[in-house]
């Protein structure tokens, strides 16, 4: 595996005004190329914050210290015309609930095509053309049907399979994931899961999602980071921290997944 970072967290502080506490506290993680890297910790760990830190998603009044490198750039030194050239093109979003990613007024095949032309010089054609090989790459049957489609029309899978479609089209070298399955049944989120995984392992991106679930981690991670109360208590390879964790709230993690005996 490449051991190269692709996006690097260098004593990251991030301070919202409402805590009297940070939400992320002095936290270095490296995101290897090439990887997922899997993000756990119960609610309030501060990983969602941290995984929006990355493309500038924090609410008024927050405040971080610290360097969030990305192809050798600060990304919080960037301005907002510099960070745009970023979000999107070279480092994508998935969102936990894709029925509030997507616009309900409007067709599938309308948003798609306006996020590609944002970007790329290309037609609505073009454009739609482009959705509907994505849309069949991820094994949706009828592209032509689900662009016509509203969002209400689809079903949760489908609509988190088309959000991927949507960031993986202009084929960014890092993808970040924010709960992806949690909102979906167990057998959408299991294919889901490996869908994400698959990309990985074809196109060599680069994943860090976010999750509470451990024994997601540990079904697609490369590494897995744990996070409480703002704090980077332990990572490591998947193995390592699956067999043989050092921090007890790392065990007390792994000892709550449910086992079938």
């Amino acid at each position: 595996m490449n051991e190269k970072p692709i996006l690097s967290f260098e004593q990251l502080t991030i301070r919202y005004p409402s805590l009297t506490h940070p939400a992320v506290s002095e936290l270095s993680l490296d995101v290897m190329q090439g990887q997922i890297t899997m993000l756990v910790g119960e609610s309030g760990s501060g990983k969602s914050t941290l995984l929006r830190s990355v493309i500038g998603l924090q609410p008024a009044g927050c405040r971080m210290q610290g360097r969030i490198l990305f192809e050798d750039k600060n990304l919080l030194s960037l301005s907002p015309g510099q960070m745009r050239a970023f979000r999107g093109k070279k480092i994508g979003m998935i969102f936990q609930d894709a029925g509030l990613y997507l616009t309900p007024r409007r067709k599938i095949g309308a948003q798609f095509a306006e996020m590609l032309r944002a970007h790329l010089s290309i037609s609505r054609k073009e454009a739609l053309e482009i959705a509907k090989r994505e849309l069949a790459a991820l094994s949706l049957a009828d592209p032509d049907r689900i662009l016509d489609s509203f969002p209400f029309e689809l079903s949760g899978g489908m609509k988190q399979r088309t959000a991927i479609g949507m960031a993986m089209a202009l084929r960014p070298s890092l993808l970040l994931c924010d709960e992806p399955t949690s909102a979906l049944d167990v057998t959408n989120g299991a294919q889901v899961a490996r869908l994400l995984r698959d990309l990985c392992e074809k196109q060599g991106v680069s994943i860090l999602m976010v999750t509470h679930n451990i024994g997601l981690a540990a079904a697609i991670g490369d590494r897995i980071a744990v996070m409480r109360q703002g704090n980077l208590v332990e990572v490591g390879t998947r193995e390592q921290i699956i067999h043989t964790p050092h921090e007890e709230y790392t065990i007390r993690l792994l000892n709550a997944v449910p086992r079938l005996d």
